[in-house]
C-alpha cells in the first residue's frame, strides 16, 4: 500500500444500535458528506469514518 503525503483524516461517529445506518440521523449524514468532500481535496491523504462506539 502506497501512502500519499496529505493529511489523514478521521471523522468520528458513534452508533446506538447495530441495526442503525447512517442515514437515520442529520449529523451522521453530515459526516458522510464531509468524508466525500474532503476526499476531494489535494491536501487530504485519506479519510476515515471512525466509530467510536463498540456497536459494530
Amino acid at each position: 500500500m502506497t501512502c500519499r503525503a496529505g493529511l489523514h483524516v478521521g471523522i468520528t461517529i458513534g452508533l446506538r444500535h447495530a441495526d442503525e445506518t447512517l442515514w437515520n440521523n442529520g449529523i451522521k449524514q453530515n459526516a458522510v458528506f464531509l468524508a466525500e468532500a474532503l476526499r476531494h481535496c489535494p491536501n487530504v491523504a485519506s479519510v476515515a469514518l471512525v466509530n467510536t462506539t463498540a456497536v459494530p
